[in-house]
């Protein structure tokens, strides 16, 4: 069963053979790139990601990543990584967007401690040798916990990510919004 995540680029999906809900952020597979270098970037950072630890740098841990190929065609047209929501948090996560654009009122310590989380997030992923190139409300999810009204952020939508040390793509996108970095 999959469920959108209102204005999020992620989707939850509960596997079919538990009650587990997992977190899918599809990776759209550039037509024009070279398919054998991004499916060793896609595997490397699945791999570096799988020994994560959520709470602590604000990215959910990755169980694997399906390579997606749509019929009669050779080349995978995505890469959906599958994200573990740990037990402690809710299986309903909201997107950061949908809180902004709520009306509910958070503190200014909830809202730094979400900053924080993001910044250790980006840090990780640049530590682990990728670029994120990717951040916006829609890549944030928030989970609900015991701790602060805001919850605990991780970190998704690592559908422009690239090695740090690779070459960049110099590709843009029609919305401005999404062409800030």
């Amino acid at each position: 069963t999959a469920c959108e995540i209102p204005f999020a680029s992620a989707k939850r999906v509960q596997r079919a053979s538990s009650a587990k809900w997992v977190v899918v952020d599809s990776v759209p597979c550039d037509q024009e790139a070279d398919v054998g270098l991004q499916t060793s970037d896609v595997r490397e950072l699945a791999r570096k990601l799988s020994c994560v630890e959520p709470f602590e740098f604000g990215i959910l841990q990755c169980r694997g990543v399906v390579r997606c190929i749509k019929p009669g065609n050779r080349r995978p047209s995505s890469f959906d990584f599958v994200f573990q929501i740990p037990k402690e948090l809710s299986n309903e996560p909201k997107s950061l967007r949908s809180y902004l654009s709520s009306s509910a009122n958070h503190t200014l310590t909830d809202r730094f401690k979400l900053a924080k989380q993001l910044a250790k997030s980006i840090s990780y992923v640049h530590t682990l040798g990728f670029v994120h190139k990717n951040i916006r409300p829609e890549t944030i999810l928030v989970f609900q916990d015991n701790k602060s009204a805001l919850g605990s952020s991780a970190l998704v939508g690592f559908g422009k990510v690239r090695m740090a040390h690779g070459r960049t793509r110099q590709s843009g996108d029609l919305a401005w919004e999404k062409n800030l970095y």
